[in-house]
């Protein structure tokens, strides 16, 4: 094909055109082009400068690569052969027009376009690729090539390494490297390979020649190695020589199987460090360090705490081998060894102790709400041979406004069902052989003392009383009432029963007849050393007088007439009264 191109400008008076042009491609970037130029159908003979342009559209369009100019071109007998470079990059399959202008060669003057541009055709060595041996297996496509073989095609080999295999390479090495390189043209060009899956999607890794890091991207950034050995899982910027970022409430880690990280003997930090993030702004806020046996959490995340926990019903071990767990010291003294301040604690201190607290106040605190029935418990059991309960004591605390404290023994697993022994109940009352104490100390059943000291002054009994009384006050048997006390009436009354304790402060010692029903009875002393309320009207009271019903209801009078004291005798005075008045007087009381 030979087409003519007529220059659209004249210079010197003569119109050129260019018969014909042909690119010759040959190995490397450099093609040979061919033409013939005419001055009015006449072929020309001299020397001309010639100025190529690379399209990618025969009109308008874009500038392939920078202008190539040939200059003093030879031409005789309107013929020429000259060269263009446009570079490596110039022609990458897709369609391309050649633009020639050209000048007389001793002009210095402007370059006459010749219209229309020429496209250029494949060279003999694309047509080469497509007839070599193989022909009909490489077919032009578009801008492209393709291999329409349905088999293997191999670089070096022919055989598959598996039955899969599609395309392959084989490096001519005995040893040391053999392979493939993807290379872009700058350096910071980011070289790929990918995978994708017919309508499905793709992946690809690449590396980045910016930063020098290597990428896996599968939907995301999956995983990252940096040229200086960190890499990254879910992060592309790792600090660590392994960090993995997981989402927020997912794994970082998971593995059915071990993990196994190591270390020199001599190396600084942990082995192992896993960290958890606070918040997409801050990446790793605290971190467990795993070095040995030695586990360390640190970081800024509330106080960097460390939680050993288990979301199912298995079991949390520590120690199984028969070591000792210590918790605020690294040198335990028992099975467990809990120290807070070191008290300079001595093993030969603790002698059969299992269960050590260390501290300068140290305790045991076992803590429950409101909703069981017995809130705390501790028990004491011994087994038999074979791990069958033997026996059990226990100390458990109720519950509720009536909290107590109580102490049982049995061989019922469930230390509910034994029979209490003591009971501590809210309010300082004890009570031994009943779970609801109503004194200071009760006790349901016989009491065996070698030596029973009462701080209180006298032995009194409850007696149910027709009548209201007061402390110091003489009460007699009521014949009106059986049973019950009123008050003391008359001189010499043989009636006298005794006197209700309490006066001037004067505690009671011992309190007889605490039976049902008499709860709020008052107690009357019966002997012992109590206040009385007297009237010394007739006769002054000295100490030594024997004291006996007054005339005034309720009080007692020095006797003065023995003959008629006999039976009304109430005891003998401690302290005097003065004739004329009425008053306490301390009485050491001895009914006759």
């Amino acid at each position: 094909m030979n087409p003519r191109y007529r220059l659209s400008k004249v210079f010197s008076g003569v119109v050129l055109m260019l018969a014909a042009g042909q690119a010759l491609g040959g190995p490397g970037s450099v093609s040979t082009y061919q033409g013939s130029l005419l001055d009015n159908g006449d072929p020309v003979n001299g020397s001309y400068d010639l100025r190529f342009s690379l399209f990618d559209s025969e009109v308008g369009g874009v500038q392939i690569g920078a202008d190539y100019f040939a200059n003093d071109v030879a031409v005789a007998g309107g013929l020429f052969t000259t060269e263009f470079d446009f570079g490596p990059n110039a022609f990458d399959g897709a369609m391309r027009w050649l633009e020639v202008a050209v000048r007389p060669g001793d002009s210095g003057g402007a370059y006459t376009v010749l219209n229309p541009r020429q496209e250029l055709n494949p060279t003999p060595y694309a047509q080469y690729a497509e007839n070599a041996p193989g022909a009909g297996l490489w077919v032009e496509e578009g801008q492209g090539i393709r291999n329409d073989g349905s088999n293997f095609v191999g670089i070096n080999r022919s055989s598959t390494v598996s039955g899969a295999e599609y395309f392959g390479i084989q490096a001519p090495v005995e040893s040391g490297y053999g392979g493939m390189y993807i290379r872009t043209d700058g350096a910071d060009g980011w070289p790929f390979y990918g995978y994708a899956a017919e309508g499905g999607g793709s992946m690809w890794t690449y590396y980045n020649g910016t930063t020098g890091a290597w990428n896996l991207y599968n939907g995301g950034h999956r995983m990252t190695v940096l040229n200086t050995g960190e890499v990254g899982i879910n992060t592309t910027a790792p600090t660590w020589p392994l960090q993995v970022g997981a989402n927020e409430d997912e794994e970082g880690i998971y593995s059915t199987g071990t993990i196994s990280s190591y270390k020199g003997y001599e190396a600084e930090g942990p082995g192992l460090r896993v960290g958890r993030r606070a918040s997409p702004s801050l990446f790793l806020s605290t971190f467990t360090n795993i070095d040995g046996a030695t586990i360390n959490s640190s970081g800024s995340l509330i106080a960097a705490s460390l939680s050993l926990n288990n979301d199912t019903d298995a079991n949390v071990l520590m120690a199984t081998g028969g070591g000792m767990v210590g918790i605020g010291t690294n040198q335990p003294l028992a099975h467990l060894h809990v120290e807070r301040a070191d008290k300079n604690l001595s093993a030969a201190s603790l002698v059969n102790d299992d269960i050590v607290i260390e501290d300068s106040d140290a305790g045991l605190g076992l803590y429950s709400d409101g909703t069981g029935s017995y809130g705390s418990s501790v028990s004491l059991a011994e087994l038999d041979g074979d791990g069958a309960l033997e026996n059990k004591w226990s100390m458990y605390r109720t519950t509720g406004i009536a909290t107590r404290l109580t102490f049982s023994y049995g061989s019922d697993p469930n230390y509910a069902n034994h029979t209490p022994i003591l009971t501590l109940r809210n309010g300082g009352f004890v009570g031994i052989g009943t779970t609801f104490p109503t004194a200071m100390l009760e006790v349901a059943g016989t009491a065996k003392v070698d030596v029973l000291q009462i701080q209180g002054a006298d032995v009194a009994e409850k007696f149910p009383v027709s009548e209201a009384v007061e402390p110091g006050m003489v009460v007699a048997i009521d014949p009106q009432n059986p049973g019950k006390l009123c008050l003391s009436r008359g001189v010499y009354n043989r009636c006298v029963a005794g006197v209700i304790s309490g006066a001037g402060n004067l505690p009671v010692g011992a309190v007889l007849g605490n039976l049902p029903g008499y709860e709020d009875a008052p107690p009357v002393a019966l002997s012992g050393r109590v206040w009385v309320q007297c009237d010394a009207t007739e006769r002054a009271i000295q100490p030594g007088d024997l004291i006996t019903t007054a005339e005034r209801a309720g009080h007692g009078m020095a006797v003065w007439d023995h003959s008629r004291a006999s039976g009304a005798v109430l005891g003998k005075a401690m302290t005097s009264l003065e004739a004329g008045e009425t008053g306490l007087v301390l009485v050491l009381v001895n009914l006759q």
